[in-house]
């Protein structure tokens, strides 16, 4: 390897630019979420409307991130959805 590309990983490991860039978390665990859980679309008329900004999922459930079935875990569990 030559001394150009070394350079350059070790600028990248000083300078923070590979950790922060390859991982960034959204949404933190112990966040509220609301969540519908079904087999079916939440809006069957148009399966695509829930995705909208305007959708009202004011009737869902709000749980804590993670949501989780099965081993014990921190956040939300759902047990009736195995399977």
């Amino acid at each position: 390897m030559n001394r150009f590309y070394r350079f350059l990983i070790v600028w990248l490991i000083l300078s923070g630019i590979t950790g922060p860039c390859l991982a960034q978390e959204f949404f933190g665990t112990g966040a509220d979420w609301r969540y519908f859980k079904g087999t079916v679309p939440p809006s069957p008329d148009d399966p695509s409307a829930w995705r909208a900004p305007s959708f009202n999922d004011a009737s869902w459930p709000i749980g804590v991130a993670t949501f989780y079935y099965g081993d014990p875990f921190t956040g939300t569990l759902l047990s009736d959805m195995f399977g």
